[in-house]
């Protein structure tokens, strides 16, 4: 691979991606480390290290067509976080800064119901310029993540490297993806249709909340349910038992059950229905339930009222039992959960109270970011000095 990467004073884009020359503006490469701060150091590292990706996922091979931009500009921004990682990794890109920079923000657009699903039709010129959108970069992003850990990343690579080598220097559409994917699954010895997972995740608008209740008559059998996440209240179905049912994912749910001390390997269980029944063992009095392990997956999780305040016991005593991205997930799911109805306004308030103890930075700009829409509802009321 020969490729050279030019700085330009003035360029519609940070940067273009041609084969064997990619073109930046000066801005996005050029850098004195004497006088450049570390985000312009993170935010260049991250310009070259997309526009390198694109010389394979984009250049190498070709989407089909405009539709499927969101394959090679999806993979391209879900590497700037594990190139950035490879060569900075006391800068915690991928398992963590991913979530408050990517996965929370994309999260509060694709709730709304005027979003759209990742993958667009496009019929005329006009229509390509609105399918580069954050839907496709950072919805993109997070859908090739959770595909990447629910697979395992080792087959993942090997699936991907497979992908470019039948079809380099030619076009391919997502299910030539999803079908070399499946295969290299299969070598494993394990069987998941991709094609058919991920036709849900990138042809439906929007994400599923899943609802975790233990159930009381049984012990150790939890009840798991899925709906589509909406904040607009006059979009959700008033009575919640007829639900939207034409709204159904595949998810892969990672699980684990905590204490005070400890917490349990995760398990992973696919939720394919409205609403399941599932025995986790060792589930006793005092455990709680912890679902979306570090947050690899793209929706939110919602407990009953008991796990959550068993949740907040255990970040308010020992909060290092649950790791620092899962803390951050819980803060954001909880404020957001709040702001759609799903749950009590003070339950993320409660949350957020363990924070004088927290030492990452993680929860802290999660926290930062969900209370934000709150500053904004209260600085016009008259008691809004009371905060300041």
């Amino acid at each position: 691979l020969f490729l050279d990467l030019l700085a330009v004073p003035k360029h519609p884009y940070a940067a273009m991606e041609n084969w064997g020359l990619s073109v930046f503006v000066e801005q996005r490469i050029l850098l004195d480390p004497s006088v450049s701060s570390i985000s312009y150091l993170l935010d260049v590292t991250m310009v070259i290290v997309h526009e390198l990706c694109h010389q394979w996922f984009g250049d190498l091979v070709t989407p089909v067509w405009w539709e499927d931009v969101w394959l090679k500009e999806g993979f391209a921004h879900y590497f700037e976080f594990v190139g950035t990682d490879y060569l900075y990794p006391g800068w915690n890109m991928e398992k963590q800064r991913f979530l408050t920079d990517v996965l929370h923000e994309v999260m509060l657009l694709d709730g709304l119901t005027s979003s759209h699903p990742v993958s667009q039709e496009v019929q005329q010129a006009t229509d390509i310029d609105r399918v580069f959108d954050w839907i496709a970069y950072k919805k993109g992003a997070a859908l090739i993540r959770m595909l990447a850990n629910f697979m395992g990343h080792s087959v993942f690579q090997m699936g991907l490297q497979d992908y470019l080598t039948i079809h380099k220097y030619g076009n391919a559409a997502r299910n030539d993806l999803w079908n070399t994917l499946s295969k290299a699954l299969k070598r494993v010895g394990k069987s998941v249709n991709i094609q058919e997972v991920m036709d849900q995740w990138t042809l439906q608008m929007g994400y599923p909340v899943i609802t975790i209740l233990g159930n009381e008559t049984t012990d150790n059998v939890i009840v798991i349910s899925q709906e589509r996440f909406v904040y607009d209240s006059d979009a959700k179905p008033k009575d919640p038992a007829l639900g939207d049912n034409s709204y159904l994912w595949q998810i892969p749910l990672t699980i684990a059950v905590g204490n005070t001390s400890h917490i349990s390997s995760e398990a992973i269980i696919w939720v394919s229905n409205k609403s399941e029944h599932h025995r986790i063992p060792a589930l006793e009095e005092a455990s709680w339930l912890l679902g979306n392990i570090n947050q690899t997956g793209y929706f939110r999780v919602n407990y009953d009222i008991r796990n959550w305040r068993l949740l907040i016991n255990q970040l308010t005593r020992n909060h290092e039992v649950i790791s620092v991205s899962n803390r951050a997930g819980l803060i954001d799911d909880a404020f957001n959960l709040a702001r759609a109805g799903y749950l009590p306004q003070n339950i993320p308030l409660e949350i957020i109270r363990y924070l004088s103890e927290e030492k990452d930075f993680l929860p802290w700009h999660a926290a930062s970011r969900a209370l934000y829409p709150l500053d904004k509802l209260l600085d016009r009321t008259e008691n809004y000095n009371i905060f300041n």
